[in-house]
């Protein structure tokens, strides 16, 4: 098996050390009773490494979009798209495989999230809501 480790998908790595050294816990599994919360979570959120846009359609779903910036493109991260899962409250599991749980913390004043966990906390950029849209 090839193991790249300077981008992409860095989850097929840790399985294949862990898996060596550990018992591995289950992946989590979609709550689907667990309605997404667009009116908190849709919002554009920024870090050094990403723009990661997140809004909700006309049918309740949840949208993620993912744009690698700086240093993610220069380690070869693509573009991502999914859709968001319930999961466990403010945390929802992407549709397709890549990235793992997102997590939407804190609060504006206003009962949007302030900031998308992704592994690092990305903050809301101020002004920005995403439109309903997928």
């Amino acid at each position: 098996m090839a193991i790249f480790t300077n981008g992409g998908d860095r989850k097929p790595l840790m399985r294949e050390i862990l898996g060596r050294v550990v018992e591995s816990p289950a992946e989590p599994v979609p709550d689907h009773a667990a309605r997404p919360d667009a009116g908190r979570a849709a919002s554009v959120y920024l870090s050094s490494t990403s723009e990661t846009t997140v809004s909700g359609d006309e049918r309740g779903r949840l949208w993620l979009e993912q744009v690698p910036l700086g240093l993610a493109v220069d380690a070869g991260d693509e573009p991502y798209r999914t859709e968001l899962l319930g999961w466990r409250g403010s945390s929802y599991l992407p549709a397709e495989p890549g990235p793992g749980p997102v997590a939407f913390l804190g609060d504006d004043g206003e009962g949007r999230a302030l900031y998308l966990h992704t592994g690092r906390a990305d903050v809301r950029a101020a002004g920005r809501i995403a439109e309903a849209s997928a």
